[in-house]
């Protein structure tokens, strides 16, 4: 009998041992309740063995066990539903423990009793500084008593539990902890790549309009120095244009000479456009007639390039105040370089939308698009990809027209593909009447 009460010991002994391995080294809170279980029901040879996890309004969390086949399975989904048997809910209102239950008084309506018949049942508290975390519940072999040694160690294994479920609890905390620092620190990273960015993208702008404001003082100082020879040059010709007949032999150079003096005075108008000190004032007008006359202002350039333009001017019958001569500048200079990227029989579209104050002016065409590699450079003064062409642009068009749409509060940009068009979109703000 001796030796039975030691081998029982020893086995009681072997449990407790074996969970302090596991709490040091599970960190799952499901996988320590789980493998306590299954450690109680293997080294001391229990019948069953249950571990039930509690909530803060002392409803059942998680519910497992081990041992006793279908029985304990559905002992588990009945304690999860909400319906624990007497013994577990006298259990936890006890202040001293472990509990062994007296069958002959508390399991009569109990839907575990068969399973429970001729065996003791001990319940035992889970907790830790004076917080119930759950409750340990072991069914003993048939004719086996569960006495107060054994309820001493029983009570150890508990609290040997109660600090592996503290101690995932801290893991769990840890874990939390760090996932929001790791969540903070990418929203600051984000912050600071988007503070930087902004900087960048200020410090870009001022470069811009530093090298802008130069090079427009530098454009209009030219075009002043290069306008009155240029004038006298054209009032000379007129006066002998009408002095040469028809048939001289060099006659049709005539054209020419007034063809490319007109050019040159366009070129010496964009370079004038360029500095600007003075803005325009605003004035009431309906958007949709400053189209139709930019549109045909632009005729004999649509015909010289073979393009066909298309105008949806949605609502813009509406009057808007805004300065419509910056307006018109802004279009016509876009229009043009549209027209002009256009292939024989291309389509240029215009579309129009007023909303919320804000005038949206939608301009694609049908060319060979804006490569890739000088698209960040298209609005910089003096650039062009037209060299091939005869209109002698200096490349100051959109330069123009971004500085004027910027200095009126609103914006350029535009979206190509290699082979598809370009898309200008600009927006301004405007007032209503």
């Amino acid at each position: 009998r001796a030796e039975e009460r030691l081998e029982h010991l020893n086995s009681v002994l072997k449990a407790i041992r074996n969970v302090n391995q596991l709490i040091v080294v599970e960190s799952d809170q499901d996988r320590l309740l789980r493998k306590s279980c299954d450690i109680l029901l293997k080294s001391r040879g229990y019948d069953a063995t249950w571990l039930g996890l509690l909530k803060d309004d002392e409803t059942f969390a998680t519910v497992v066990g081990s041992g006793s086949g279908e029985n304990i399975s559905r002992f588990c989904e009945r304690v999860m539903g909400g319906e624990p048997p007497l013994c577990i809910k006298n259990a936890l209102t006890q202040k001293t423990a472990p509990v062994v239950m007296e069958k002959s008084r508390m399991c009569e309506d109990c839907f575990f009793k068969n399973a429970c018949a001729g065996k003791e049942v001990a319940i035992i508290q889970v907790e830790h500084a004076g917080r119930l975390l759950g409750v340990l519940a072991v069914l003993s072999a048939r004719d086996v008593v569960i006495d107060e040694e054994e309820k001493g160690l029983l009570k150890e294994v508990a609290w040997d539990i109660a600090i592996g479920l503290h101690n995932t609890e801290l893991e769990k905390g840890r874990l939390r902890a760090e996932e929001q620092i790791r969540r903070y620190n990418e929203e600051l990273e984000e912050l600071v790549h988007e503070r930087m960015a902004r900087i960048q993208e200020l410090e870009r702008q001022q470069v811009e309009n530093e090298k802008l404001a130069a090079a427009g003082r530098m454009a209009a100082r030219i075009a002043h120095e290069i306008n009155n020879p240029l004038a006298g040059i054209k009032n000379s010709f007129l006066l002998i244009k009408d002095a040469i007949s028809e048939d001289y032999p060099y006659y049709e150079y005539v054209g020419r000479i007034e063809k490319e003096i007109d050019r040159i005075a366009r070129i010496v108008r964009q370079m004038f456009d360029l500095y600007r000190p003075d803005r325009e004032e605003s004035r009431e007008f309906p958007v949709d007639e400053a189209i139709r006359d930019v549109v045909a202002l632009l005729e004999a350039s649509r015909r010289e390039y073979k393009a066909t333009l298309e105008v949806d001017t949605g609502d813009a019958s509406a009057l808007v105040v805004m300065p419509e001569a910056l307006l018109r500048q802004i279009l016509y200079n876009v229009l043009q370089n549209a027209i002009e990227a256009s292939p024989p029989g291309g389509v240029v579209r215009i579309a129009v939308a007023l909303a919320e104050d804000v005038l949206t002016l939608t301009i694609s065409d049908q060319g060979s698009g804006i490569p890739e590699e000088v698209g960040h450079r298209i609005f910089e003064p003096f650039f062009t990809t037209k060299s091939g062409l005869t209109t002698g642009g200096l490349g100051l068009g959109l330069s123009v027209s971004k500085n004027i749409v910027e200095s009126l509060g609103g914006s350029l940009d535009f979206e190509s593909a290699a082979g598809q068009g370009t898309v200008f979109n600009i927006t301004l703000p405007f007032n209503r009447m």
